[in-house]
C-alpha cells in the first residue's frame, strides 16, 4: 500500500452560457474539497485581473451634485450607470485610457455609444447610461480606464490629482461576478468519504468562466510554489534535512535500542566470577 495521495482527475467544465459554467473537481482527499474550494473561490472573487472606469468627466459639470439640461438624469445617477459597464482591454494597454460618448437627440443613452480605442471593447452594450429629453439634448462624457484588481475606493486615492471638472470613482476591477461552490462525496476504491467539488463561476463578461478559472488556478499553484520556511528551506525538503543532536546527546532514540554487539554478548553470557571462598559449616 502506497502512502501518495490520489490525484484528482481533469477538471470537467460543463457550460451553462457564454458568461456562466460549472467546474467538477474530483476525487480529492478527504477533507481536501472544502480546503481547494474556499481557495479557488476566493480567488476568483478578489484575485483576478481586470478593467474599470475610476472617473469620469462630463462637459458643463464641475461636481458630482449637478444637474444637467435636458437630461432626465442628475449626475450622481449617471455616474451609477457608467459604473455598471463593463470592458474588456487588452493587456497591451498598461496605462490608463479614456473613452468617450457624445450623444445628441431625444431618447436614451447605452453603452454602446462608448466609442474605444484598438484593443478596448465594451461587453454590455446594453447598459443603460442616461435618457436625453429634447432634441437639443446632448451628453458628451469621457470615462478613464484603468487596469488592476479587486475593489478600489475613492478614499484609498485621496492623494492623487485630477484635472478640475474630473469626479473620481469607486472602481470594481474583479471581472468575476458570482461564485459558488458544493461538496459532494465519491467513491475511489474501498473508501466512500472522498471529496467533489462543483465549482459555479459567473463572469461580467469580459472574460470567460474558463478562461477566469485558468488565471484562478494559476495563481493558487504559483502562491503554493512559493512557501518556503523561514531558512529558505522549501517545505517538501525540510522534512529530510538533518537535525544537529544536543552536546552529549548525540545517540538517537534508534540508536539506543540497537542490538548488542557480538562482543558485548560475550560479555553478558560468561559466568561471572565469586568473589569469596564459602565459609565451612562449624561441625
Amino acid at each position: 500500500m502506497t502512502d501518495s495521495l490520489i490525484l484528482p482527475k481533469p477538471i470537467q467544465e460543463e457550460v451553462e452560457t457564454p458568461v456562466r459554467s460549472r467546474f467538477v473537481i474530483e476525487p480529492l482527499y478527504p477533507g481536501y474539497g472544502t480546503t481547494l474550494g474556499n481557495a479557488v473561490r476566493r480567488i476568483l472573487l478578489s484575485s483576478l485581473p481586470g478593467c474599470a472606469v475610476n472617473a469620469i468627466s462630463i462637459e458643463g459639470v464641475q461636481h458630482e451634485f449637478s444637474s444637467l439640461d435636458d437630461v432626465k438624469e442628475d449626475v450622481v445617477d449617471i455616474m451609477l450607470n457608467v459604473k455598471k459597464v463593463r470592458f474588456r482591454m487588452d493587456g497591451e494597454h498598461e496605462e490608463p485610457v479614456k473613452v468617450e460618448i457624445d450623444a445628441q437627440g431625444s431618447g436614451p443613452v447605452k453603452a454602446s455609444a462608448f466609442v474605444t480605442p484598438t484593443g478596448v471593447a465594451c461587453v454590455t452594450p446594453d447598459a443603460h447610461i442616461a435618457t436625453l429629453t429634447a432634441a437639443k439634448g446632448r451628453l458628451h462624457l469621457f470615462a478613464l480606464l484603468t487596469r488592476g484588481r479587486g475593489f478600489l475606493a475613492v478614499e484609498a486615492r485621496e492623494k492623487e490629482k485630477l484635472p478640475i471638472g474630473t469626479i473620481a470613482m469607486d472602481a470594481l476591477y474583479a471581472p468575476v461576478r458570482h461564485v459558488a461552490f458544493t461538496l459532494d462525496h465519491v467513491r475511489v476504491g474501498q473508501m466512500t468519504n472522498y471529496d467533489k467539488v462543483v465549482l459555479v463561476v459567473e463572469t461580467d463578461g469580459s472574460l470567460t468562466p474558463r478562461e477566469a478559472m485558468a488565471e484562478a488556478l494559476s495563481l493558487l499553484r504559483t502562491q503554493v510554489a512559493g512557501l518556503t520556511l523561514d531558512d529558505g528551506i522549501p517545505a517538501a525538503d525540510a522534512q529530510a534535512a538533518p537535525v544537529d543532536a544536543p552536546a552529549g546527546e548525540d545517540r538517537t532514540a534508534a540508536e539506543e535500542h540497537e542490538a548488542p554487539t557480538p562482543h558485548a554478548q560475550e560479555e553478558e553470557k560468561a559466568p561471572s566470577k565469586k568473589k569469596g571462598k564459602k565459609k565451612k559449616e562449624d561441625g
